[in-house]
């Protein structure tokens, strides 16, 4: 996952491991609630080959997504016929905690913010 400015320069990269996971581990009845992120899933009809570019609105709508995947594994909100303990449950082991969750999501906002904040292009390759 690169984020790059309007020349093409590259300005930061982060693996998109996490959200290609997410993507594809959402409870079906959540995915409606995640349409961005439900587009990063490997099957999705959204990549252009290896790769999806988000546009400003797409990262915006991404980066609210990732706050409500975090309220809701954090017990801070709920969505009816979603039960949260059953997404940390699935997401979670032993050697993955929900602080390694609650980090990842949070890299991924800090990651997106900061191309949201200079109005940089996200492209996403798998």
């Amino acid at each position: 996952m690169k984020m790059q400015n309007k020349y093409g320069d590259v300005i930061s990269e982060m693996a998109p491991n996490f959200l290609i996971h997410a993507s594809s581990h959402l409870p079906r009845p959540a995915k409606s609630e995640f349409p961005v992120l439900t587009d990063l899933d490997l099957h999705s009809s959204k990549w252009n080959g290896e790769l999806q570019i988000l546009n400003f609105k797409k990262a915006e709508k991404l980066n609210l997504e990732l706050k409500k995947l975090s309220d809701l594994v954090n017990m801070k909100e709920f969505i009816k016929g979603i039960d949260n303990r059953k997404i940390v449950k699935y997401w979670t082991d032993d050697d993955y905690s929900i602080d390694h969750l609650n980090d990842d999501i949070s890299a991924m906002k800090i990651f997106i913010e900061k191309a949201l904040e200079n109005e940089f292009e996200i492209r996403i390759y798998l």
